[in-house]
């Protein structure tokens, strides 16, 4: 699962990115920016899998074209299923 954070007031917005990096979705409805996600982890990682398995499947009709430019410092994390490790993926 890819997070990042868009350019949108002081903490971004978040943001799950594809596996491809060429698409992505707004994931407000579970937190609105990536400390968001991590305070409340337990809950928000599941739905989080989730939206990323059907972007990855094209099945979000609302996800929209990646520009990595438009992301809070252009980096993309990479969260891992057995552990919160974060790692820079793409750097301008």
């Amino acid at each position: 699962m890819k997070l990042a954070s868009l350019r949108s007031g002081r903490d971004g917005k978040l943001i799950i990115a594809s596996r491809s990096l060429k698409r992505a979705v707004l994931v407000s409805e579970i937190a609105e920016t990536l400390q968001d996600a991590l305070d409340e982890w337990t809950s928000t990682e599941p739905l989080l899998h989730e939206i990323a398995r059907d972007l990855d499947a094209g099945r979000l009709p609302d996800a929209f074209d990646l520009d990595p430019t438009a992301c809070v410092q252009s980096i993309l994390f990479s969260v891992y299923l057995d552990a919160v490790k974060c790692s820079q993926i793409i750097s301008p």
